[in-house]
């Protein structure tokens, strides 16, 4: 009997991997059906047949199809930030690169850039909490650069904005540009947002 035979872990272990499992693989199903149908046309049953599981394992796990995407958004935001905060860590000349390289990925993957999409078309067309979540993940990630922005030293006294108001445009730059590049891939060249940052957010030239 080898160290890694099912039998040798306690059966609430086992229990316990199988329930993780079911869960991530109703995440990924959610994903991509979420992104490809939209909000209002996903259905339980559709991320149930995708994930390959009976439609009373995703009520168990995740209650119904709101609390299921509010799930799959907290995990796509937390991803999102953690990497962010990684890049940034150290400071806004050497985030640049990462940030540009995200941007890229986000736009080139139709699944991220149509997910994307999707949270901000219900968090615009609801007021529900969730949509307040939204809203308030949106607002973390803000607060995040402008916290960046206040450790760097301004090249100027006289800023036209405040902090704040530069990671709003600097938030939006960042979203916009993976819309526009997933609509018109020519539109915006690999360096488009350094050359931006550069311009913009405070970055001294590459």
């Amino acid at each position: 009997m080898t160290d890694g035979d099912d039998t040798t872990r306690p059966r609430g272990g086992r229990r316990a991997e199988g329930k993780a499992r079911t869960r991530e693989a109703v995440l990924s199903a959610a994903r991509s059906v979420f992104a490809e149908r939209g909000y209002g046309s996903a259905s339980v049953e559709e991320i149930a047949r995708e994930a390959g599981v009976a439609i009373g394992s995703v009520y168990a796990h995740f209650g119904g199809k709101q609390a299921l995407f509010a799930a799959l958004i907290d995990r796509t935001t937390a991803d999102g930030l953690a990497r962010a905060e990684r890049s940034l860590s150290g400071g806004a000349t050497e985030a640049l690169p990462h940030l540009v390289a995200q941007l890229g990925e986000q736009a080139d993957d139709r699944i991220s850039s149509l997910l994307e999409a999707e949270t901000w078309l219900y968090a615009i067309r609801n007021d529900d909490p969730l949509a307040r979540h939204l809203a308030d993940d949106d607002r973390r990630i803000r607060d995040g650069i402008a916290r960046l922005l206040a450790a760097e030293r301004p090249s100027s006294e006289n800023d036209r904005f405040t902090d704040a108001e530069q990671a709003t445009v600097l938030n939006a730059l960042f979203h916009g540009l993976i819309r526009q590049r997933r609509l018109c891939p020519e539109a915006v060249p690999d360096d488009l947002f350094r050359r931006a940052m550069e311009v913009f957010g405070r970055v001294p030239d590459a």
